[in-house]
């Protein structure tokens, strides 16, 4: 009886050997690199065990002489093993680097416009200075623009980083004895947790 070389005896998964009966059948090794690689898209865990059974599929199919088949399912395996390898490391850091990128954008935002409220608080106060008493409700912050003597406290009024106006409200009711300048914050609802207030922390 002729000997087999292990080659011809294993496909490279530990299963019979190739013969007449069953030429032709797909390799084990190659049929599983393309399920891990399938696998490894998702989770990224078989990326590496898709690519050494590919390799190994590759190999046995080329020593069987034509009684293995399954080469392009080796190579699937190996091309989505190495593009699991690849793209996995850029959706981890994507997946820790974005949220991080947006508290800042917040704090960014935040803080602009804790500094415009003090800067337009300041206009308001310089008013007070020259009339004695603070912009009514119904004068608004236009006023600071141009009072009706043709004074100018600011050369403009932006609205908040959110692309909201800033309000104002003479008396206040945060500041009874003076003025409540605010921004409703980025989710722009009046009353909750980020709103900006002026004197208010």
């Amino acid at each position: 009886m002729t000997d087999q070389t292990p080659a011809q005896n294993q496909c490279g998964c530990g299963c019979s050997e190739p013969n007449a009966s069953n030429a032709g059948r797909t390799s084990c090794a190659a049929l599983w690199s393309m399920i891990c690689g399938i696998v490894g898209m998702l989770t990224c865990l078989p990326a590496v065990p898709a690519i050494i059974l590919g390799i190994i599929g590759l190999i046995n199919i080329k020593k069987s002489n034509g009684m293995l088949k399954g080469s392009g399912k080796a190579i699937t395996g190996i091309i989505l093993g190495g593009l699991a390898i690849l793209v996995w490391p850029f959706l981890l850091i994507a997946a820790i680097a974005i949220p991080n990128l947006m508290h800042a954008r917040d704090v960014a935002s935040e803080m602009k416009a804790r500094a415009e409220i003090i800067n337009i608080s300041q206009s308001i106060e310089m008013y007070y200075v020259d009339y004695g008493v603070y912009p009514t409700a119904e004068q608004g912050l236009d006023v600071l623009l141009k009072d009706d003597q043709g004074h100018s406290y600011l050369d403009k009024i932006s609205n908040d980083p959110w692309g909201r106006p800033y309000h104002y409200r003479y008396p206040g009711n945060y500041n009874p004895e003076s003025f409540d300048l605010w921004s409703d914050g980025r989710d722009g609802i009046e009353g909750t947790e980020d709103d900006l207030t002026s004197g208010r922390e």
